[in-house]
């Protein structure tokens, strides 16, 4: 069986493993390859947060950009494991790259708390989801304005925030931020070979107080 079995694909100058047997989800969302082009140029020296980190792709593209540091945060201990062994095939891993495995709220709390400061961030929740055991849910059309205010207050002034969703019936809330210049990048961000335009929408926007 095939089961478990990753072979290796390349994305311009980065590397992924990837499994087309086990999942819907191969490990690569390859309609954001154009984003991470953009985030790869951004990260240079930059601290760089990425929430929902799933197989870590975008961690890679900050890494291969010269982040100082990297912290990636995903709920899945099987997707973080993905990110690390993303993160070494390229040759990126070592101490400056963080790997949490934790819901995002609680740990955008902790972080907080901790005052820790991000210089560039890459968020892209999941549509909705639910975990009874633990008593928490989210649902991006109602939960989206809040999640975005709690990452701005981790980012240092002046630096840039992509959120993303692939939701097809997103309603974006994105004012009363604490932002200036937002703009919507999907025209940009959807590589030219995808039919379908509306496959994900994406944001940046710049972290102001």
């Amino acid at each position: 069986s095939s089961r478990g079995k990753r072979f290796e694909v390349r994305e311009r100058n980065l590397r992924f493993e990837v499994n087309l047997d086990d999942f819907l989800d191969t490990g690569l969302f390859s309609d954001h390859r154009d984003t991470r082009v953009i985030v790869q140029k951004l990260a240079d020296g930059k601290d760089f947060l990425n929430l929902y980190a799933y197989t870590g792709a975008f961690t890679c593209a900050a890494a291969l950009g010269g982040a100082k540091t990297t912290t990636t945060v995903d709920r899945s201990e099987t997707y973080l494991n993905w990110a690390k062994d993303n993160l070494g095939l390229n040759k990126l891993g070592g101490p400056r790259h963080t790997f949490i495995q934790s819901d995002v709220d609680r740990y955008l709390v902790q972080a907080q708390r901790e005052g820790r400061r991000f210089t560039l961030a890459f968020v892209d929740p999941p549509s909705y989801f639910k975990d009874q055991r633990k008593g928490i849910s989210f649902d991006i059309n109602n939960d989206h304005p809040k999640l975005i205010q709690n990452v701005l207050k981790l980012m240092v002034p002046g630096s840039q925030v992509f959120f993303s969703t692939n939701h097809q019936r997103f309603e974006p809330r994105l004012g009363g931020l604490s932002i200036r210049d937002l703009t919507e990048l999907t025209p940009s961000t959807i590589p030219e070979d995808y039919r379908n335009r509306q496959i994900h929408r994406c944001w940046r926007m710049t972290a102001s107080r």
